[in-house]
């Protein structure tokens, strides 16, 4: 498994298929590499990156990631 921290586009690339194209390199390497899963998390309400990553393939894990601010 790979744990994808972060990606990132240029604002003024948004919406040109440069983070499809980022994506599409990594999960050619990974596959690769042999890994058979990508793990990354989002901001349930950053609607826009979740809709990004369902966009290429990813979904909900089985998985809750829980924080408190101290």
């Amino acid at each position: 498994e790979a744990v994808m921290d972060s990606i990132g586009v240029d604002p003024g690339y948004h919406g040109q298929g440069v983070g499809h194209a980022l994506m599409a390199k990594l999960m050619s390497n990974l596959s690769i590499l042999q890994v058979d899963s990508v793990r990354t998390e989002a901001d349930w309400n950053d609607t826009a990156l979740v809709s990004y990553f369902s966009s290429v393939g990813f979904s909900k894990a089985q998985r809750i990631s829980l924080s408190k601010a101290l």
